[in-house]
Formats: structure tokens, C-alpha cells, sequence
């Protein structure tokens, strides 16, 4: 999350995760300075997972407390345990609060063909898993899968979530450079 303000630390940050198409197990790394606040809310269609049904998902990931100064910029790492597959898309709407006061609203979607936005929330875009994998003997591929099978998915979705803030933060940079050249 780049700091855009000449005169003021960005304080606040709040991430807020669809309800609608809820992202399932939801890790939050520490950041030093930072506390990290999960809120769930309950589902309107409860979920069947492999631990059961569950009624209540994460909907908003705050981190307050800290500061990144002007001209600065930090990390928010998260980590999803299960992403919907019933969706081609996530949009994380994004407010990014600052200690005058001034909150900063990530959370315009661009429409197709249009310009980005002033303010475009981070997206998420999802695929579908590989439908045929590599050929393994049926005996070697059971043992494997269930003791490395919830290692691998973690650590890739991990990666794929940092990846992703990344590039919201690239976005937010680039939208900033394009404000500043249009003054």
C-alpha cells in the first residue's frame, strides 16, 4: 500500500472480501507496527467444505495502528485456505484511511473497454486448476496427495495473494504517477 500524501501517514487500512463468492480460511502474516482485525459475517448460503458446512466467512480485514509515512510503502500479506470456484473474478474494495482524516476509497471496478479508474480496486482474477495432470502411478499419486496436498495449495494461494497485492499496489503507484502528470 503506497503512502500518496505529501503531508499526512496512511493509518488505517481496510480490505473488504465478497461475501457473495466468500475466499475461505483466511491467514493474515504479521506486520510489524500493524494489528491485524478479521470480521466475519454470516453467510446468506452457508458453504460445504470438506470440514463441514460453514455458516460465517472473513468479510473485512483491518490493519491499524502503524504508519507508512509520505513517500512510502508497506506490505499487507494474506493468505486464502480456499478460493470459490464459482466466479472468474474477486474484488477486494479497498479504503486506505490517513491521519488528517482523509480516507482514500480503492473501490471503482472498470468496465469493459473503459480507461482504468482514478481508484480501481484490487481484482483478483481467477482460473480454473490444470484438468490433466502429469502421469503418475495411481499408488505414488494417493500416499502423495494426502500429506503434501494442503502444503502445496497453501503455499501457492499464498503466493498468488502476494502477488496480487503487489500488483494492487503497482496499480495504486500507477494511477498516482498518472494524477500527478495531469496537475
Amino acid at each position: 500500500m503506497p503512502n500518496e500524501e505529501d503531508n499526512a501517514s496512511t493509518t488505517k487500512v481496510q480490505i473488504f472480501l465478497p461475501t457473495d463468492h466468500p475466499v475461505l480460511g483466511i491467514l493474515v502474516h504479521p506486520q510489524d507496527g500493524w494489528t491485524a482485525k478479521v470480521t466475519t459475517t454470516k453467510l446468506k448460503k452457508p458453504v460445504e467444505t470438506d470440514d463441514g458446512t460453514l455458516t460465517e466467512a472473513a468479510s473485512e480485514i483491518t490493519f491499524s495502528g502503524g504508519r507508512i509515512a509520505a513517500g512510502q510503502y508497506a506490505d499487507f500479506n494474506v493468505a486464502f485456505g480456499q478460493l470459490p470456484e464459482d466466479v472468474e473474478q474477486l474484488v477486494f474494495k479497498t479504503l486506505q484511511t490517513y491521519s488528517d482524516g482523509k480516507v482514500v476509497r480503492w473501490i471503482e471496478q472498470p468496465a469493459s473497454g473503459d480507461d482504468e479508474p482514478d481508484n480501481p480496486a484490487p481484482v483478483l482474477k481467477l482460473t480454473a486448476a490444470d484438468a490433466s495432470p502429469a502421469a503418475a502411478p495411481a499408488a505414488a499419486t494417493a500416499e502423495a496427495a494426502g500429506a503434501s496436498d494442503s502444503t502445496a495449495r497453501g503455499l501457492g494461494v499464498a503466493g498468488l495473494v502476494t502477488g496480487v497485492l503487489g500488483l494492487a499496489a503497482a496499480a495504486f503507484a500507477l494511477v498516482r504517477a498518472r494524477s500527478a502528470a495531469r496537475s
